[in-house]
């Protein structure tokens, strides 16, 4: 059985009294958090201090080549058990081409899992998925 004001204690007092900030904190108050939720914002904020301060022979840097054009959007993405990062980018702007591509992370050398080229109208959207459960990681709309 998890109490409430057991988590909301230790977030409050190891947590946010010592200045460690909180991933995914920032639009919603603590009192609107169960216990889970609470027992989830102090393991992210204190994973997030222990990577931060992390010898730097313990960080992993990588490089990945996106291709030619702009990148407008990154995103890590965390779906049932795996971490991605999924890349929207703009590959000629006249022509309105656009490319999406999923990239395995967790590997010492990202490899690209799924890519997708297509051709947006005038008027366009992309939106992310926030539910890590859902199969659906990016949609495109055409207006």
């Amino acid at each position: 059985m998890t109490f409430r004001s057991v988590w909301h204690l230790q977030l409050t007092q190891k947590v946010i009294d010592n200045g460690i900030p909180v991933p995914g904190l920032s639009r919603t108050t603590l009192e609107s958090l169960d216990a889970q939720e609470l027992e989830q914002c102090v393991y992210r904020a204190v994973r997030l201090r222990r990577r931060w301060f992390s010898p730097p022979e313990e960080a992993r840097c990588r490089r990945i080549d996106f291709g030619d054009g702009q990148i407008t959007q990154l995103r890590f993405l965390q779906s049932h058990g795996y971490s991605y990062l999924v890349a929207l980018r703009k590959e000629n702007t006249r022509q309105r081409l656009w490319e999406a591509s999923c990239w395995d992370v967790q590997t010492d050398t990202p490899t690209c899992v799924a890519r997708r080229s297509f051709r947006v109208s005038a008027t366009y959207a992309f939106r992310f998925n926030a539910d890590s459960t859902s199969p659906i990681v990016l949609a495109a709309q055409n207006g």
